[in-house]
């Protein structure tokens, strides 16, 4: 996973990059508004993680600026308090997650994740494990590419384990 961390620390205790860093994640970090705009224009982030405060006005022109460049990737902030009109404004001007208070920083990274998760298209429903793919939503299973016939009472976890080892020979799921 790739960030753009903006804006300065919160505090002496914010060690939010270092955490990010410790996970394995590649960060660049930038205090300029422009510096941030370039770096989106000519490297792909999965994320854009924002430091913000009520007495910086920056962050919110950062954001309306991003979206209005055509950006994809999720646009979180982070912030330990805001005033709830400061608030208002950062999800007006187009952040996907607005992270408020003391939390831990397992939080932060594990909220990052599912966002840019979120983003590549990650939350479908279908699973496919080698030649079986498993379709939640349309509650249909296929094998080869080839749909396997359940009743409406026949619930599909069940139909996996108890006739697909038997009926198709490829092993318990």
């Amino acid at each position: 996973m790739k960030l753009l961390i903006f804006g300065n620390p919160l505090d002496n205790r914010d060690v939010l990059t270092t955490f990010f860093k410790s996970k394995l994640v590649v960060v660049d970090e930038t205090t300029d508004i422009e510096e941030a705009l370039d770096l989106t224009r000519f490297y792909e982030y999965d994320a854009v993680v924002l430091r913000v405060t009520d007495t910086r006005p920056a962050e919110i022109e950062l954001i309306r600026r991003l979206r209005l460049a055509g950006l994809r990737c999720p646009i979180m902030a982070v912030a330990h308090l805001l005033s709830e009109a400061t608030r208002l404004r950062i999800l007006e001007a187009g952040v996907d997650d607005l992270i408020v208070s003391a939390i831990s920083h397992e939080e932060i990274f594990l909220r990052v994740q599912n966002q840019v998760r979120r983003s590549r298209g990650f939350q479908s429903s279908s699973l496919a494990v080698g030649n079986v793919e498993i379709n939640m939503n349309a509650k249909k299973i296929f094998v080869s590419q080839t749909e396997i016939g359940l009743t409406k009472k026949e619930p599909v976890y069940p139909a996996i384990s108890a006739n697909f080892s038997s009926r198709y020979g490829i092993g318990g799921v």
